[in-house]
């Protein structure tokens, strides 16, 4: 069997800050996996970019899983990270519509496949019909349900709003956000350190073990 694991930074396993950046040093979850398959694995900084890398690869194997990341990171340019994407976002309704519609679209184009499977790392999948869900909130799943993920990231977007021009609810929306990605760092260190927000390698552990008994691997 053939397990292709794609999608964002938590795709990778066990990430660590190595010389101040962001490093994935350790497979994580997909060590378990190797246990009853072959994994390969691919992720990117998008869902768009993902899927490109999916439609490259996933009729080469038997089970894909897809982790769903940030839907709001589809705005951003190859050259700059949310280039000019967010000047139009003034408040939080404006900020909800585009991240709905990019979820979206995202998981109506991966729905129909055969064998396709996603996962909520960075992005929860809470609010989506279950077709198709494997895990819902990673976050979630680990913590045995403890942190309630936001239906929200703020991934880097919130730095390339401007607040200058933004509504005021916008503002005290996303430090809203920010507070509870705080909280994350803090209250749940065992399940996220050491860079706070990919899980570590406890939580990938769960992570694995959990992908196995959901798609009753043997």
């Amino acid at each position: 069997m053939r397990i292709l694991s794609i999608g964002d930074s938590w795709s990778a396993g066990v990430w660590d800050i190595v010389d101040g950046k962001h490093t994935p040093v350790n497979i994580g979850y997909q060590k378990i996996l190797q246990k009853y398959a072959t994994v390969d694995n691919f992720w990117a900084f998008s869902n768009k970019e993902s899927i490109i890398n999916f439609e490259k690869y996933y009729k080469e194997y038997d089970i894909v899983l897809f982790f769903v990341t940030d839907p709001l990171r589809d705005l951003s340019s190859s050259l700059k990270h949310y280039q000019f994407a967010m000047d139009g976002i003034k408040t939080p309704r404006d900020l909800n519509f585009a991240h709905k519609i990019l979820l979206n679209s995202t998981y109506q184009y991966l729905k129909d496949y055969k064998n396709v499977y996603l996962i909520g790392g960075c992005q929860s999948l809470v609010s989506l019909p279950n077709e198709n869900i494997l895990i819902s909130s990673v976050s979630s799943l680990v913590t045995n349900q403890k942190y309630k993920q936001h239906d929200l990231w703020d991934s880097g977007w919130g730095g390339c709003i401007d607040f200058d021009t933004a509504h005021k609810s916008l503002v005290n929306y996303i430090w809203e956000i920010r507070k509870q990605q705080e909280l994350m760092e803090t209250k749940f260190k065992k399940y996220f350190n050491p860079d706070g927000y990919h899980p570590n390698k406890y939580s990938n552990n769960i992570l694995g073990n959990e992908i196995v008994k959901k798609l009753k691997l043997k």
